[in-house]
């Protein structure tokens, strides 16, 4: 298992906590700037073995005002996709190459407030509304996940979106079945 995250000292903290409570001893930790498309290249160029799971996880919310990454993008919309987006999509042989691979990508309800805008992604023109700049990204989230289904069935990979607040009443629902 790898974590990839932005701040390694505490994904080392992370991982000593799994390994902890699962005894497993392969846990490692990468850095990994999700908002940086260069460091998402670094990372897949360093990716060599087969993935049987990837969970895209990073994600920013509602940010008060309007910020962009070192190449001009709106953040959230960034983080929570665009980055996501490259990662998967660099990704995509090692997954192919594990024979069942999965992709989950977290989502939330938020993807009902907003579509995404495709004339606008970045709020150039549009005026700025935090949440929605979050539902824009959290809808794109569900369409990679609905279209890395489509696409890449045949190579043995299933993709999913999920809306990870509402888990725990799933598994509440569950227990003692």
């Amino acid at each position: 298992m790898t974590l990839a995250v932005r701040n390694f000292g505490a994904g080392k903290v992370v991982a000593q906590h799994i390994t902890d409570a699962t005894a497993n001893r392969k846990v490692s930790v990468n850095t990994l700037d999700i908002a940086d498309q260069r460091s998402i290249e670094t990372f897949v160029a360093g990716w060599k073995v087969p993935l049987h799971i990837l969970v895209n996880n990073a994600g920013i919310m509602a940010l008060p005002s309007l910020e962009r990454t070192s190449a001009g993008w709106e953040m959230q919309f960034a983080t929570s996709f665009l980055g996501h987006f490259a990662l998967t999509v660099g990704l995509h042989d090692a997954l192919a190459a594990a024979d069942g691979a999965r992709i989950v990508s977290l989502s939330s309800s938020a993807n009902m407030i907003a579509p995404v805008f495709f004339d606008d992604l970045h709020f150039d023109f549009l005026p700025y509304d935090p949440f929605v700049a979050y539902g824009q990204s959290k809808t794109a989230c569900v369409l990679l996940a609905v279209e890395a289904a489509r696409r890449w069935a045949r190579d043995g990979i299933m993709a999913n979106a999920l809306n990870p607040v509402r888990l725990p009443r799933i598994f509440r629902s569950t227990r003692g079945a």
